[in-house]
């Protein structure tokens, strides 16, 4: 809905949408494919039901939903790192700031497609992510625990960042020191 209002006013009031609002309108996209998934894939294949409740075919179906829905989640993690990071680009002045956030940009980039990459590719053949289950077919699986750990691990580490760069950048303001203070506390919200 904030989405709605936000482009419904800039459109009306005649602004131009900047990068932010166009990866801001892509990962809302990719995460309403993943809700999709979520309600029409995944709940209607057995999702929050017990394992001896759904036939075979449902179990591997819902797995075949579970690694589109990682994919997704992951690309939508990263397309509103982006849409932050463009935000950071509007909102500071040109100067040093800008090429560390094009440079986080591009690991914020890279950090999404390696790990949708390494989700589709996480067991070969692809198949046996959603056959391995029944135990009656062959091939090998990367440690997904791992992943996901690196996953969590990288992106707190780039979420710090994202959080750093602006509140170093505003000492730079010409603000009295409590507004500063202000400042800091509004994006340090952001970490709760």
């Amino acid at each position: 809905m904030h989405l709605a209002f936000r482009f419904g006013f800039k459109i009306w009031a005649k602004i131009s949408l900047e990068g932010d609002d166009w990866f801001m309108i892509a990962a809302a996209s990719v995460a309403l494919s993943g809700q999709i998934i979520t309600t029409y894939g995944l709940t209607y294949n057995g999702l929050g039901r017990d394992i001896w409740t759904v036939s075979p075919d449902m179990i591997t179906t819902f797995q075949e939903y579970f690694l589109a829905y990682e994919m997704i989640y992951y690309a939508t993690m990263s397309l509103l790192k982006i849409s932050l990071l463009f935000f950071y680009l509007r909102v500071f002045p040109p100067t040093t700031v800008h090429r560390v956030l094009w440079g986080t940009i591009a690991v914020a980039a890279l950090y999404g497609v390696a790990f949708v990459v390494v989700t589709l590719a996480q067991c070969q053949p692809i198949s046996y992510f959603w056959t391995r289950w029944d135990g009656q077919h062959t091939g090998t699986c990367v440690d997904i625990k791992a992943v996901a750990w690196m996953n969590a691990c990288i992106g707190i580490a780039l979420d710090v960042w994202m959080l750093a760069v602006p509140i170093y950048e505003i000492r730079t303001l010409k603000l009295h020191w409590r507004k500063k203070i202000a400042v800091v506390l509004m994006f340090s919200v952001g970490t709760l």
